[in-house]
């Protein structure tokens, strides 16, 4: 059995992609619309929250020439206050232009309009951990 050596970082993993039409897919040579990070280093012990399932809420979209992500709220208060807690914001990276990072979101979002969505898409998400095991391979933990 392998052991988990390291928790890179804890986020809401998509698990209901009904949404997946409201974009062009196309356009756009980096898809990412997997994860919503929560919590990125600094994570000695699981979590709490670590296996719910909750709901993330897009209300709104930023985009420029380097990428495109979806702004929102989440309805689970535990999770919310966690990535409020650390500065986050609720947002899923949709779309990057190649070479962007799907980091580039958290810059995205402090420079550029929040425009409103014509109606919210709400996507069902898991609460997982993204880890190192000692033998170096890596993978997701929901339990």
């Amino acid at each position: 059995m392998k052991n988990i050596k390291k928790i890179v970082y804890t986020a809401g993993v998509v698990i209901d992609s009904t949404y997946d039409k409201v974009y062009n897919y196309n356009a756009w040579p980096s898809k990412y619309v997997d994860h919503m990070t929560i919590q990125y280093g600094g994570i000695d012990t699981k979590p709490q929250y670590i296996g719910k399932v909750f709901t993330f809420i897009a209300t709104h979209v930023v985009s420029d020439e380097n990428g495109v992500a979806w702004i929102g709220k989440i309805d689970d208060k535990t999770i919310e206050k966690k990535m409020k807690g650390i500065g986050q914001h609720a947002h899923i990276t949709l779309f990057t232009a190649d070479g962007v990072a799907p980091v580039y979101s958290n810059e995205l979002i402090g420079k550029a309009e929040h425009r409103p969505l014509d109606r919210p898409v709400a996507v069902k998400m898991m609460a997982g951990m993204y880890v190192v095991y000692d033998d170096g391979s890596k993978g997701w933990v929901f339990g």
